[in-house]
């Protein structure tokens, strides 16, 4: 009988070999995982890339919309021109052209503006009784020239629902299988499409001015979606791995936009061993991206380190029953086995980091050996070849920019220190060429030792050269006038501001000349805008080479220009008369415009930090009242502001004062003006107008006592007021005129803030009278609505719930906006006046109004025009479907009883 220490060699064979199996297994798939990781890792590379790549082709579109919303009028050269660069830019792979389709409605052909007999006989043949698109100017891809079709962009249903989208949601729309007019060739290509809008137009008036905003046109990029994507192949190197790219969720031939290359092994029914798929959702639409392997992939992926270490497993199995009784044979083993299970951690590790920094640079600094791995595209970001970096440290550090750097240290430090897990901020790196780039650095330690110094850290760099660039341009068309490239009112302000600080600190003194051009309007309305524009650009050129580099020119607006002189001294102040009248000098040298010569002159107005003022408000209140005096004595001269020109503020003080006591002392009372229904001619409607008495002034008009009354809060007061009286007046005319009579009440945007006792006295008499359901009307204005606070919201909700409608008084005067008419309940729209007086003699002013009855009714709501003067103009409205009325022609406001006198009589 064999002693049973014999069974031993036996009993460590029988447990050795599976245990080599396993770990040949283990190490297998391993091998397997990296290359799937791999796969998956050039599949995220592709899809980010080429929608990073659309996402550029968006931020252009974004840049063309500046572009039009900087300038109130854009040229073809200009159009040519300002695109033509973003074709031959460097990003451009892939865009075959750019266009502009221009919005018309054949009803006015004189918007047109064409002298070729072609384009209008082409016009004439459209359905008069809808819009179309038929202007369309498109720059192709190497094609100097621009190209011009006056094909109907809205014959094509999926074009038209496209821009009918993109204007109605005022967002970039995408478009699949649209082949537009005048395309060199066909192409598989997308097009993204983005409303523009007619830039605001004055009325005129420079000190009341006021805008309209509707559509004019969409401007859309073409893009060869095949050159895109090849492009990215092209740079990631992946021509052994199949990509299609399929729109939506559906993987359907019909749905398939896109496919890399073919698989032979598809006719024999192998299917390839790696495979992944990505969706992402871009511009509201889903993409699918689907990978799979070819055979030149597959090949890269062998069993050799498995096979070795299965081999080695066998014999190292064979080795221990032989040589059983060596301890150290058996501690060898043991540290292989680790050190084996270590590498398959560490490579797990390294695999899944860099899958989820896809489309970075990454970086893996192992600490204890300084050894550092960068990825292809660390190298490639930076403009090195694969073998042109080492391996070390130093290559990441001495590639930071000097400002950067110490920032960039202490966060690295403070990691490996474990004061933060990880790091992330913005620096510049040295590339290749020298230039400097701009990245995203983020790092964090993976593992630690027991003692828990840091033993490997990993890390990315993201390129943000692109997003610092378009933030740049973000800043320059916020601080800069588009047309003259002086610094605009923004930037004024701040630069007033470090200025009055500088001011303080050296005891120095500051100046501010305002000055306005006089005449400038008839340049604008004789010769056009576009020669007014060239004549800002030249009056800003010399305004420039008058003043010391350390002076600011700015343009405030229209054509109102700020000069600022800083770091006056005193016995320099006289200085400013010599300036004044060299400004006053140059700008009375003629503008050659074409081939005419046109002369302006200019207003100036003048103060002084800190005589006049010290602050920035108050200096510009200062200086605008200096320009107008300037103006009042017939322009061309300048003027110093005095404290003669606080008498008007003085005046007002003492007005702020009485309006105190009016209400105690009944010299307030209400008048009603009537609003008649122009269909029936019938009186149910008025609105409440406010008037004050004053003991010695005599009558004072509401321009003046009502501002004062808003900004000393009076208005709550006066407001609860006038609610109380009106509803009193109301329910003995819902008795003795009409059931259903309604009056309007002016509400100022100061009530909707700060006075909850006062709206919950409102709220309170409406709930306890159910008989005045829908009796009041409370009257806001647009700027209410264009920055509405929530308060403000909540507070028109309650009066909807509480049975008060809402009219928008002085439509079109403001920054007219169709967002916040979708966003709050509107009962009705109120005409402003200025728009009324003249609809006898303008034509833009009837479409005006006629489309703004349109617009109302389709969102259902009524129209009331204010300002009617006489019959001719009552028709015209009455003609286009305008609701109400009100104005002189009808009747001024009148006292109660004066009132149901005439209610009366005009029956």
């Amino acid at each position: 009988m064999r002693n049973w220490y014999e069974l031993l060699p036996w009993l460590v064979l029988a447990f050795s070999l599976p245990v080599a199996y396993f770990v040949w297994s283990a190490e297998r798939t391993a091998e397997t995982n990296v290359h799937q990781n791999k796969f998956v890792y050039e599949l995220n590379e592709v899809s980010n890339q080429f929608f990073n790549q659309l996402n550029q082709y968006e931020q252009s579109l974004y840049a063309i919309k500046g572009f039009f919303d900087s300038s109130t009028y854009v040229s073809e050269a200009e159009f040519d021109a300002f695109v033509s660069e973003i074709l031959h830019s460097k990003f451009s792979n892939g865009l075959n052209k750019i266009g502009f389709v221009k919005f018309v409605n054949p009803l006015e052909p004189d918007t047109f503006n064409r002298a070729d007999s072609k384009y209008r006989w082409e016009i004439a043949q459209l359905d008069k009784q809808s819009n179309h698109a038929p202007v369309l100017y498109i720059v192709e891809q190497g094609n100097e020239q621009q190209s011009k079709s006056i094909d109907d962009a809205f014959e094509n249903q999926i074009v038209r629902r496209g821009l009918e989208f993109a204007a109605a949601h005022n967002q970039v729309v995408l478009l699949h299988d649209v082949n537009w007019p005048a395309s060199s060739a066909d192409c598989e290509c997308l097009t993204m499409v983005m409303p523009l809008f007619n830039p605001p137009i004055g009325n005129g008036n420079k000190r009341g001015k006021t805008h309209t905003r509707v559509v004019d046109g969409w401007v859309f990029l073409q893009i060869n979606l095949k050159t895109v994507f090849e492009s990215v192949l092209k740079n990631n190197n992946t021509q052994a791995i199949r990509f299609s790219l399929y729109k939506g969720a559906a993987e359907t031939t019909e749905s398939l936009l896109y496919e890399s290359s073919s698989d032979v092994r598809e006719n024999q029914g192998i299917l390839p061993r790696f495979f992944a798929k990505q969706q992402v959702e871009f511009l509201e639409q889903k993409w699918t991206m689907l990978a799979r392997s070819l055979p030149a992939f597959e090949k890269k992926l062998n069993y050799k380190q498995s096979t070795i270490l299965g081999i080695s497993g066998l014999l190292l199995a064979i080795a221990l029953t032989t040589v059983m009784y060596l301890a150290i044979a058996r501690i060898s083993a043991l540290d292989s086995l680790r050190h084996v299970n270590k590498r398959l951690k560490f490579s797990d590790d390294r695999w899944r980091f860099a899958l989820e920094g896809s489309g970075d640079g990454i970086w893996d600094w192992d600490i204890e050996s300084d050894y550092v791995v960068y990825s292809k595209y660390w190298k490639q970001m930076l403009g090195y070849e694969e073998d042109e970096i080492g391996s070390t440290l130093d290559e990441w550090q001495s590639r930071i920019h000097p400002e950067d750097y110490a920032s960039v240290m202490e966060k690295l430090n403070a990691s490996l220190k474990g004061e933060h897990r990880n790091y992330s901020l913005e620096c510049r790196f040295q590339c290749k060429d020298s230039s400097w780039k701009w990245v995203l650095s983020r790092g964090m330690v993976v593992n630690r030792n027991e003692q828990g110094e840091p033993l490997r850290m990993v890390g990315t760099n993201t390129d943000i050269s692109q997003l610092k660039q378009s933030e740049e341009m973000v800043w320059q068309h916020a601080n800069f006038d588009a047309l003259t490239g002086l610094p605009n009112r923004r930037m004024l302000h701040a630069r007033l501001e470090q200025e009055l600080n500088k001011s303080n600190r050296t005891r120095k003194k500051l100046a501010l000349m305002f000055l306005d051009l006089d005449d400038f309007k008839g340049v604008n309305d004789t010769l056009g805008h576009d020669y007014g524009d060239t004549l800002l650009k030249l009056a800003a050129e010399r305004l420039v080479n008058l003043v010391y580099s350390q002076d600011v020119v700015a343009r405030f607006g229209g054509d109102e220009f700020v000069i600022l002189i800083s770091e006056l001294e005193k016995e320099k102040i006289n200085d400013l008369d010599l300036i004044a009248r060299k400004v006053l000098a140059s700008l009375s040298q003629p503008f050659v415009l074409g081939n005419q010569k046109i002369f302006v002159s200019a207003s100036i107005g003048i103060t002084i930090f800190p005589d006049d003022s010290e602050s920035i408000d108050e200096l510009l209140k200062c200086v605008d009242q200096a320009m107008y005096a300037s103006k009042n004595r017939g322009g061309n001269c300048f003027t110093y502001f005095t404290s003669a020109m606080q008498e008007e503020a003085i005046y007002r003080l003492h007005l702020s004062n009485d309006l105190r006591e009016a209400l105690n002392k009944n010299q307030l009372y209400i008048e009603y003006q009537p609003i008649v229904e122009l269909e029936t001619q019938q009186i149910y409607k008025c609105e409440a107008l406010l008037r004050w008495e004053h003991p010695e002034r005599g009558i004072v008009s509401p321009a003046e006592f009502i501002p004062i009354a808003e900004n000393t809060r009076l208005i709550n007061d006066i407001g609860g007021w006038v609610f109380k009286e009106a509803i009193k007046q109301c329910i003995t005319w819902r008795k003795t005129i009409h059931k259903d009579f309604q009056v309007a009440i002016n509400k100022s945007p100061v009530q909707f803030r700060n006075n909850d006792a006062i709206n919950t006295d409102w709220l309170r008499i409406l709930g306890d009278n159910k008989a005045l359901n829908n009796a009041v009307v409370v009257e806001i204005t647009e700027g209410l609505l264009l920055d509405a606070s929530t308060e403000v919201e909540e507070r028109l909700n309650e009066y909807r719930d509480n049975g008060v409608q809402v009219a928008l008084d002085d439509f079109g005067t403001g920054y007219s906006s169709l967002a916040y008419l979708r966003k709050f309940d509107i009962d009705y729209l109120k005409i402003d006046q200025s728009f009324v007086a003249s609809l006898e003699s303008s034509n833009e002013d009837r479409v005006l109004c006629r489309a703004i009855v349109a617009m109302a009714h389709n969102l259902d709501m009524k129209v009331i025009a204010e300002g009617i003067e006489n019959k001719q103009q009552c028709d015209i409205l009455k003609s286009i479907g305008c609701d109400f009325g009100q104005g002189f022609y009808f009747s001024k406001s009148l006292l109660p009883e004066q009132f149901e006198a005439y209610v009366k009589e005009f029956k």
